[in-house]
């Protein structure tokens, strides 16, 4: 029924949150080298910090996902990370712009 699709939909939208981090990291990496000159350890820390990050978040999310329900901290890291992205496309844009 409505619900299970429902449930569907919220895990399903966490699996494909978790691949858009990486997908997002790469290109970030790549930018931030270019305009940093970042070494290869720096490079590899950033992965580590994204996971790090949702480590963290969790641990916070989950006591307020406790009190005010699982669905409102479900689409507010939604919100944050289309958000980000858009964020992200538009500084990618901007760059593009510049080099014409």
């Amino acid at each position: 029924g409505w619900y299970q699709a429902g449930v569907l939909a919220c895990v399903g939208g966490l699996v494909l949150a978790d691949s858009c981090a990486l997908g997002i990291v790469s290109p970030l990496n790549d930018a931030l080298d270019a305009e940093m000159h970042l070494t290869t350890t720096m490079k590899a820390t950033l992965p580590t910090l994204l996971y790090l990050g949702t480590a963290v978040g969790a641990l916070i999310a989950g006591p307020i996902g406790d009190r005010t329900g699982r669905v409102a901290p479900i689409y507010v890291s939604y919100m944050g990370v289309i958000l980000t992205s858009l964020w992200l496309i538009s500084l990618n844009a901007e760059k593009q712009v510049e080099l014409a």
